[in-house]
Order: structure tokens, then sequence, then C-alpha cells
């Protein structure tokens, strides 16, 4: 039987803290390619508003997921997969052809995938895609995302 391989928690990746932590576990990663998991809950502090009677997710939760992935493995891919201090996760600089195809109601399991499109000095440009039950996408979106420790290009 295969081991399972074992990623660092959100937690360690991110600044991230509940209830703005939104990715639960990096279920895979490889440079440049990172895959993250969502158990959609009922008791997520925000369907007490979005909806009370027909609780769906927000989109901007969901770019938020994207986000936190793509954040977690341009760290990783900055770090060489050693999880410093020193190398803090990018942040969210501009967000493209974002579209939202499914609703996300309570009992989903998400799918977050992230792949690093290009980098330029302290610019990253991300794909990512929101999945569940294995193939059914729910959300697309293109990040770039921005450290604050390198020089960012002007013409990126």
């Amino acid at each position: 039987m295969d081991e399972l391989k074992q990623f660092p928690s959100p937690a360690m990746l991110l600044p991230h803290r509940y209830p703005l932590l939104l990715i639960d576990r990096v279920i895979d990663y490889q440079r440049g390619n990172l895959r993250a998991i969502k158990c959609v809950s009922f008791n997520e502090p925000y369907f007490q508003g979005h909806f009370p009677n027909s609780p769906i997710v927000p989109g901007v939760l969901l770019v938020e997921m994207m986000a936190q992935a793509s954040a977690a493995l341009y760290r990783l891919d900055r770090c060489a997969g050693v999880i410093s201090t020193e190398v803090s996760p990018g942040r969210i600089a501009a967000i493209e052809k974002a579209r939202f195809l499914k609703e996300v109601v309570p009992g989903d399991l998400l799918v977050i995938e992230t792949r690093l499109r290009q980098r330029v000095g302290g610019l990253a440009r991300f794909e990512v895609q929101i999945t569940m039950s294995a193939s059914t996408l729910v959300a697309e979106a293109v990040l770039i995302l921005t450290s604050s420790e390198d020089q960012l290009p002007s013409d990126f």
C-alpha cells in the first residue's frame, strides 16, 4: 500500500486563522502545482447571513479559497518546499477572468487546484479551479500574487 504523503497544514503556510482560514488541507504538492480541499460545513459563520433559508458560499469567499491555495503554493515554491518564516506567502495583486459556475452549499467537498503559470520578479500568475464531485467545475480565475520581499516589475 502506498504511503500517504504529508504536506504542511494551511495554518503553517498562511497567516490566516479561523474564521478566515478557508482551506482545510493540502492534498498534493509538486513544484508549480498544488491541490487543497475545503469541506463546506453548515456551521460556517457566513451561512448565518448568506442566506439563512438557502445557504450558499459567497463568491468572494471562493476567490479567497483560490487565493489561499495559490499563496500556499507561492510560499512552498519560493522556499523549496521547506517552510521558512523568512518567506511570506503572496498577497493578491489582481483577479482576472473570475467565473462562478455552480452554487456551493453545505456538505460539498471542494478541491482547489492552482498552477503557477508565470513568475516575473515579485509577481506570480496562477490559474486556479475549484471542482466538486471529482469533475464538476464550480469556479475558476486567474490570480496574480505579489510578495513584499521582491521588487515588482512595472510591465507584468
